[in-house]
């Protein structure tokens, strides 16, 4: 399974891709981070940190979202046109998403990066 991951300089992001690196069946396939990140075109465990989100969601069975950025609308956009499940860490307007996306299927809440891992390894 093809991982891609969101906001990659948070540090709990780092700590998931080395786990996605070493779990049986799951790769990394890119990295996203905004431009303030300073992240940009940065090379990390071999993939170079891009700027263009839809590459991201093209390349990825799954994508994770550390980021922490309130307005995730672009993203759900996107996973539920590419149907890519997409993954977000943490609580980040939950209420205010869960009523648009908890139909869906391809849009889950997390906030224990294991957890994450587990369910991926299914």
């Amino acid at each position: 399974m093809q991982v891609g991951i969101i906001g990659i300089s948070e540090k709990t992001a780092k700590e998931f891709a080395e786990s996605v690196l070493e779990t049986n069946n799951l790769e990394l396939s890119g990295f996203y981070d905004c431009n303030c990140s300073g992240m940009i075109g940065k090379d990390i465990y071999g993939k170079k940190v891009d700027g263009d989100i839809l590459e991201l969601f093209a390349a990825a069975d799954v994508v994770v979202d550390f980021s922490n950025h309130r307005d995730k609308s672009r993203e759900l956009i996107l996973a539920s046109e590419m149907e890519t499940k997409y993954i977000i860490v943490g609580e980040y307007e939950k209420d205010k998403l869960v009523h648009i996306v908890e139909d869906k299927g391809f849009v889950k809440f997390f906030n224990n990066v294991d957890e994450i891992i587990e369910l991926l390894k299914q």
